[in-house]
């Protein structure tokens, strides 16, 4: 339970907060975003802001000192129908039921309750954090895929079509095209603010993958990197900054026989290191999710999920309780939203 004390023009004076299973309460109120969550700062404390107000309250919270604060909440998908959800910070993975066999490609909540599972022609949404899934409203476009917001309003996702990712400016009620030069579909997109973005995908003809690259929020695009796909095939990415991120994939062995299935970047996408350090790394990995440039989680193949909580140096894997390849992951970030 949270107490907080606002400016007597709110309405809300002496109300208090309760937090339960990743949802804020206000009392006289209801259910408050937790999109309202802006920024983290100094161990234990949050700063927190509410829809509608001018006022700003401190707030002090026990954060698990394993975890970026915050990013106890997420989810995996993959292979069957799996879905499993954590609300710990992957410590511990449950596995939830989703009613499909089919395979499931993106996850993506708008707040610990409220979300959305895509995958080989169905999508699915729940209101209960995953407890259940349910097919959702008429009209909803199966293409529009590994979804990246910014805020509650702007945001881009993979279209199903070669040459082109969707932005949205209304939450995703409705969606355009952007071109970005390539004649192939993109495998994955991800945004770190309204003008830095990048897309990851490969040209079987050329047998080769690329990484592209915006810094107009996508109205013009270019080519960052090109990896042989002999040696590289890029299935996913992650930008917590416009110039830290990650990607991952199918590596190829060095001579040793070990493998690697994730790189990473410290100047936006330029170049890109190997990065086989860890417990579990493996070379099949399928998709990656950072919350912030320090804490980040990559989920593969054979239920694989691993963690680092130290921007990549290290990795130790989680027990996903599952043998079923995994697609996407997808933690809930500073603003409440899926990172």
């Amino acid at each position: 339970m949270i107490a907080a004390t606002f400016n007597s023009t709110t309405g809300w004076v002496g109300k208090t907060i309760n937090y339960d299973d990743g949802v804020f309460t206000l009392e006289g109120h209801g259910v408050i975003s937790a999109a309202a969550a802006l920024s983290y700062y100094r161990q234990g404390s949050i700063s927190w802001a509410y829809d509608g107000l001018l006022e700003w309250v401190e707030q002090v919270v026990v954060a698990s000192a394993e975890s970026a604060p915050g990013a106890t909440h997420g989810w995996a998908v993959g292979e069957n129908g799996t879905i499993l959800a954590t609300t710990d910070g992957g410590h511990t993975w449950i596995a939830q039921r989703s009613g499909t066999d089919s395979l499931l490609n993106s996850v993506y909540f708008t707040d610990a309750r409220h979300g959305y599972a895509a995958g080989d022609q169905v999508v699915m949404a729940t209101s209960d954090g995953g407890a259940t899934w349910r097919v959702p409203l008429s009209g909803f476009d199966t293409y529009v895929t590994h979804p990246s917001f910014i805020d509650g309003t702007r945001g881009w996702a993979k279209a199903g079509e070669p040459g082109h990712v969707l932005v949205t400016r209304d939450g995703g009620a409705s969606w355009d095209a952007q071109t970005t030069g390539v004649p192939f579909v993109l495998a994955d997109v991800a945004f770190a603010d309204a003008r830095h973005g990048w897309g990851v995908g490969v040209d079987w003809g050329e047998r080769r993958s690329f990484v592209l690259r915006t810094t107009d929020g996508g109205t013009t695009w270019g080519i960052a990197a090109v990896f042989d796909a002999e040696d590289f095939v890029v299935f996913g990415t992650s930008f917590p900054d416009a110039t830290t991120g990650w990607a991952v994939g199918c590596g190829c062995f060095d001579e040793d026989g070990v493998g690697f299935g994730l790189i990473a970047t410290k100047d936006g996408g330029a170049t890109w290191s190997q990065v086989v350090r860890g417990s579990g790394m493996t070379a099949f990995l399928m998709g990656v999710v950072f919350v912030d440039v320090s804490h980040g989680w990559v989920v593969g193949m054979n239920g694989v999920i691993l963690v680092t909580r130290d921007g990549g140096e290290t990795w130790s894997a989680q027990d996903s309780g599952t043998e079923e390849h995994l697609e996407y992951i997808t933690f809930l970030g500073a603003d409440g939203r899926s990172a």
